[in-house]
């Protein structure tokens, strides 16, 4: 009933202002309908939705729906939406697939057209967001192509002297793509496909500037130093250069004898640049000019007299003869070196210190308590970085076996040679270019294929029940 109902009907914008020719009984069924979609939580349609005739009747007080039963489902499935953009665009879209009304329940059951589901649930940006995701996996799978494109060219064979005399790297890249294509004679490629290929996407925007520094200069390469020339013609989509065809054709301009004098040429430019690189001087360094005793000597009393504060009388010369004596010059140095580190400040008689601490070793015994610490603070961070990546590993494995059991739970709740032919004519209404490619893939179910991956993550989409969560939203809900 009414009472239990939500009572928030959401609409965007455009579906608000459409030209909707709809009765009170009508606009009624429907706005209960929409009320029943939760906005933020909802990703597709129900399958049906219910609504009670007592609660039309009830709110408009009009008995005569019970009369009229037939007649409204009826016109609810003949009705359309005329949606207008701000910019001219337009739409036509029904509002319903299906209306049914069962006697016994006393209610309709409406099932709605999925292409309203960007008007009910999704925010205009989240609708811009899924078309750049859908143009950025259009584009990704046209990379991807070209990626198995580009592992083939280990088999077009082609002589080393071309790749030592082609100077730009553009027209390197441009042989190797038409070379494969040789005998067929021609290849079609699109502007964006030649400039994946050539990794200068973010460069030339302007068509003019490209055709300037890449095909032109390229044509004028293969022209002159290799065994293939090509002629091509510009293929325009709404005015604008989309795709170049390229005519291949046997170079028969250029003899070999030629050729072997650019290839020489080439190679001794190659050596003479190589004799012309400078050789480094090296600078040998000086030996380290060694202290006589009498210098070390007087230099080790020197430091220990600085060892003091500011108003402190230093060491003196017979105190420091003696520690000389008693533990020899290697020992003092490393122990001022240590001292030298410590806060004269910090103790009253800071001499007095220096000499107990040298007579004692006390600096050392703080430079091995330091070092314990560092150690077992290194075996606590150990553990704790072994522990996590232990948790890791369990959480690792428990993924493993929810996302088989998912990816098993969805297999097992579709026809797949349905869904097969479903994402087919998906892809097809979208304008994708490797349709066969598609096609094979889904034919021999080839999981380690991205156009596998992206039919399974279409499927998740469309049954968000058996939807696969992501590694990290796992390990959130496993905390």
């Amino acid at each position: 009933m009414l009472e239990d109902k939500p009572n928030i009907v959401r609409k965007g914008n455009l579906l608000i202002s459409s030209k909707l020719n709809l009765t009170r009984n009508e606009s009624r069924i429907l706005e209960l309908v929409f009320s029943q979609i939760n906005p933020f939580e909802d990703v597709a349609f129900k399958k049906e939705y219910r609504v009670d005739v007592y609660d039309v009747v009830k709110i408009k007080n009009n008995h005569r729906v019970y009369t009229e039963l037939e007649t409204i489902a009826s016109s609810l499935t003949s009705k359309n939406i005329h949606l207008k953009q701000g910019d001219g665009s337009f739409e036509f879209l029904t509002i319903t697939n299906r209306v049914r009304y069962d006697v016994e329940e006393s209610a309709f059951f409406v099932e709605l057209n999925d292409n309203l589901l960007s008007y009910l649930l999704k925010s205009p940006a989240q609708i811009a967001e899924e078309k750049r995701r859908e143009k950025e996996q259009l584009r990704q799978e046209r990379i991807n192509a070209l990626i198995d494109e580009r592992e083939k060219w280990a088999y077009t064979s082609y002589q080393l002297k071309y790749h030592l005399i082609i100077q730009s790297n553009h027209a390197l890249r441009i042989y190797e793509l038409l070379k494969q294509y040789e005998k067929i004679g021609s290849r079609t490629l699109t502007v964006e496909e030649i400039k994946i290929v050539l990794e200068i996407e973010d460069k030339y925007k302007a068509y003019a500037d490209f055709k300037r520094n890449v095909i032109l200069i390229s044509q004028k390469e293969l022209a002159n130093k290799t065994d293939i020339k090509f002629e091509f013609t510009e293929i325009k989509k709404r005015r604008r250069v989309h795709a170049i065809q390229f005519n291949i054709y046997k170079n028969e301009n250029i003899s070999e004898q030629e050729l072997k004098k650019k290839i020489d040429k080439t190679i001794n430019q190659i050596e003479v640049k190589a004799v012309e690189i400078p050789k480094k001087e090296i600078v040998k360094a000086k030996p380290k000019q060694r202290l006589t005793k009498e210098e070390s000597r007087n230099q080790i009393i020197s430091l220990l007299q600085n060892l003091k504060k500011p108003d402190e009388a230093p060491i003196t010369r017979k105190k420091a003869e003696e520690l000389i004596e008693k533990y020899g010059i290697t020992y003092l140095r490393k122990c001022i070196h240590i001292l030298q580190k410590e806060d004269p400040t910090s103790k009253n008689n800071f001499v007095g210190y220096v000499i107990k601490s040298i007579e004692n070793g006390w600096m050392f015994d703080k430079k091995v308590s330091k070092s314990n610490k560092k150690e077992q603070n290194l075996k606590e961070i150990k553990k704790r970085k072994d522990e996590a990546l232990q948790k890791e590993n369990e959480v690792r494995n428990q993924y493993a076996i929810y996302w088989k059991n998912q990816r098993n739970s969805l297999m097992n709740a579709i026809k797949l040679s349905e869904e097969k032919e479903s994402y087919l004519n998906h892809k097809i209404s979208i304008g994708s270019t490797n349709i066969d490619k598609i096609k094979d893939c889904l034919e021999k179910e080839n999981e380690k294929s991205a156009d596998w991956a992206f039919f399974m993550k279409w499927l998740e989409e469309k049954f968000p029940k058996y939807r696969i969560k992501s590694f990290e939203e796992f390990s959130r809900d496993q905390i």
